[in-house]
């Protein structure tokens, strides 16, 4: 703003002089110093301010644009991203795996713990996923409280299956408080030719619910 505001100024400066002209006749140096050198310089200078303006605007946008469609805690994307990204998959070739995973008990760990534990198992575990999903293949986004969604396109159902499992595994290696591993739940499911993504999402949130169901800890699939 100091760029516009001083070129502003001195943009009007010159055009001051310019109308002085018109009412007093002026030395000749004064034409060229003060009314085009004024003008020319204001003009510059107010073009460079906005364009420093337009460039931090830009900025700021691609800064708030990421914030609204990322995980604050864990860092991840969070569910708007996730519904774009599964929409957007779902229009290209190959076969499409979604999980959604719930971590077990985590309202004990909040009563027993405490939030902030709470709030380092959820970042951990983000972390975790985030590392899986350096993979171009795998998606991954915070979807809900405790809850997490990734997206594996292109892949077979043992490698799926497989994914599943190590994700399993690394989730037992984080240590709630340094006291017990975590444990989590996982749904899992292709998406079927015709089927719409409300349902393909819905099937998978059910296959979640019956790994809750069946003991925790576990994957089930929806089929």
């Amino acid at each position: 703003m100091l760029y516009v505001r001083y070129g502003l100024l001195l943009w009007i400066a010159g055009g001051t002089f310019d109308l002085m002209d018109e009412i007093v006749v002026q030395p000749r140096w004064v034409a060229y110093y003060c009314e085009d050198l004024l003008r020319l310089s204001g003009m510059f200078i107010t073009a460079v301010g906005i364009y420093r303006i337009i460039s931090r605007i830009n900025l700021l946008y691609v800064d708030a644009r990421s914030r609204s469609l990322h995980d604050e805690l864990t860092q991840l994307p969070n569910r708007r991203f996730f519904i774009d990204t599964i929409k957007e998959k779902l229009q290209q070739p190959g076969p499409l795996a979604l999980m959604i995973l719930d971590i077990d008990f985590f309202k004990k760990i909040n009563d027993t713990w405490g939030h902030l534990v709470g709030d380092e198992v959820l970042f951990n575990l983000g972390r975790m996923l985030s590392d899986l999903a350096r993979n171009p293949q795998i998606s991954a986004a915070r979807i809900g409280g405790e809850e997490f969604a990734i997206i594996v396109h292109g892949v077979d159902q043992p490698a799926a299956n497989t994914l599943a499992d190590t994700i399993l595994r690394q989730a037992a290696a984080i240590m709630v408080n340094n006291q017990q591993p975590l444990s989590v739940s996982i749904g899992i499911g292709f998406h079927h030719a015709q089927e719409s993504q409300e349902s393909f999402i819905k099937k998978v949130d059910e296959a979640l619910y019956a790994a809750k169901h069946n003991g925790r800890g576990r994957v089930e699939w929806a089929w």
